[in-house]
C-alpha cells in the first residue's frame, strides 16, 4: 500500500473505508461543535458518511466506488469532493492511501477519531498530561476527605491530611460542555494497559488524574486518556 499521491480521481475508482473505533454520539457532538465551523458542512458530512459505510462491529467497509459515495453526499464534481477530503486530511482525521491492483486503483480511507478537547489538557504549572476520570469509578480507592473535596466544589480542603493535600492541583479545563475547574490528584504513578489485536502493551506515566465530579460518562467510558499516553 502506497501513501496517497497525485492521481486523477475517477468516480469509478474503488475505495475501502477503515476505522478502529465507531463514531459515538459524544464524538459527533465534538465534530459538530468544534470541527464543523472550521471545515464546513460538506467535509463534515463526508466524515460522517464514510463512517456510515462501515457496518456495526466491523472495522472495514466492503469495496465501494466513488460514484456511490458521491451519490450519498449529493456531490457532482470531483473537485468538490477533493476539497472536502483535503480538509479532513489537513486536520488529521482522515488518512488516504492508494492500493494499485493491476489496472485498478483502490483508495484506502483510514478514519481517525476527532480529538476530544480533554486530549489537549495539561497542568499549566508542571506541563504534565491530565487523564480525566469520572471520580465515582475510582471512589473506592480515594480517601473520603478527597471525595468530599471533589464533590463539594473545593470545600473541605482543611479536612485533607498533609500527604493528600500536597497531591492536590486545581486544573482549568475547557470542554464542549463549557469551562470548569477540575481537581487534579498526583498519583505515585499511572499504569496504562492497552490491547490491540490480542497484544497487551503496558506503559507508565507521571500524568495527573483529573477527577471529574459531573458524572459525565464520556460516551460510556469512565476516563479519557490523551492519545500521546497510549
Amino acid at each position: 500500500m502506497d501513501s496517497s499521491k497525485e492521481f486523477i480521481l475517477s468516480i469509478n475508482d474503488g475505495l475501502i473505508i477503515s476505522t478502529r473505533e465507531p463514531l459515538t454520539d459524544y464524538r459527533k457532538k465534538i465534530l459538530s461543535d468544534l470541527y464543523a465551523p472550521i471545515i464546513g458542512t460538506v467535509s463534515t458530512n463526508l466524515y460522517i458518511s464514510l463512517f456510515n459505510f462501515v457496518e456495526k462491529g466491523e472495522i472495514e467497509s466492503p469495496v465501494l466506488t466513488h460514484k456511490i459515495l458521491f451519490s450519498r453526499l449529493f456531490i457532482n464534481e470531483v473537485d468538490e469532493f477533493l476539497k472536502a477530503r483535503h480538509l479532513l486530511e489537513a486536520l488529521g482525521i482522515l488518512e488516504v492511501y492508494l492500493k494499485e491492483d493491476q489496472n485498478e486503483i483502490i483508495y484506502i480511507y483510514q478514519l481517525k477519531e476527532v480529538a476530544d478537547p480533554y486530549d489537549f489538557l495539561t497542568d499549566p504549572i508542571s506541563g504534565k498530561k491530565v487523564v480525566i476520570v469520572n471520580y465515582e469509578s475510582i471512589s473506592s480507592i480515594l480517601p473520603p476527605a478527597l471525595i468530599n473535596f471533589v464533590t463539594n466544589q473545593f470545600n473541605g480542603f482543611q479536612d485533607l491530611n498533609l500527604s493528600d493535600a500536597k497531591r492536590i492541583k486545581i486544573i482549568p479545563a475547557k470542554a464542549i460542555t463549557g469551562e470548569k475547574l477540575l481537581t487534579g490528584y498526583i498519583p505515585d504513578f499511572l499504569k496504562i494497559e492497552t490491547e490491540y489485536k490480542g497484544k497487551v502493551n503496558t506503559s507508565f506515566s507521571d500524568a495527573i488524574i483529573g477527577l471529574d465530579a459531573s458524572k459525565e460518562k464520556f460516551a460510556g467510558y469512565d476516563a479519557i486518556i490523551p492519545h500521546s499516553l497510549l
